[in-house]
C-alpha cells in the first residue's frame, strides 16, 4: 500500500501539470486572438479591412495619415476620397479594380472622413456602419 501512494500522488501532480499548461496555453490563444481583434475596428466592415490592406501596402509608402487628419482636407465628399484614390493609384503604377478602389474608399472614410456614404456606391450595408474610436 506504500506503493501506490506515491502514485497517486504523481498522477495527480501529473494531471495538475497537464491542466496548469492546457491553461497557460488557453491564456495566450485568447490574448493573441485579441491583440488581433483589437487591431481592426469593431464596426470595420468588410470591404473596409480589405481597402486598409491596399492601402498599408500601397498608399503609406508617399503619405502618412496625416494627410488624412489635416483641417484643409482636398476630399469633401464620400465622392472626392474616390477621385482622389482613383487617381493616386494610377500615379502609383497600380492597376486597381473599381471594386478595390472602393474598399479603400470605404476605409479611408470609415477610419477618417465620416461622410455619408451614397448608396448606389456601397455594395453592402455594413460599408454605413458608424465607426466606433478606437
Amino acid at each position: 500500500m506504500v506503493t501506490t501512494i506515491p502514485y497517486a500522488i504523481d498522477a495527480s501532480g501529473r494531471h495538475r501539470a497537464r491542466r496548469r499548461t492546457l491553461l497557460v496555453a488557453l491564456a495566450i490563444g485568447l490574448l493573441v486572438a485579441g491583440t488581433m481583434l483589437a487591431t481592426r475596428s469593431v464596426a470595420q466592415s468588410p470591404d473596409a479591412f480589405r481597402g486598409q490592406l491596399l492601402y498599408e501596402q500601397t498608399c503609406t509608402d508617399c503619405h502618412a495619415e496625416s494627410v488624412h487628419g489635416r483641417k484643409q482636407r482636398k476630399a469633401t465628399s464620400f465622392e472626392d476620397i474616390r477621385h482622389y484614390v482613383a487617381r493616386w493609384s494610377k500615379a502609383a503604377g497600380k492597376q486597381w479594380t473599381d471594386d478595390e478602389v472602393h474598399t479603400v474608399v470605404v476605409y479611408l472614410n470609415e477610419r477618417y472622413y465620416k461622410y455619408p456614404c451614397p448608396m448606389p456606391l456601397c455594395k453592402r450595408e455594413s460599408a454605413a456602419l458608424p465607426v466606433i474610436p478606437r
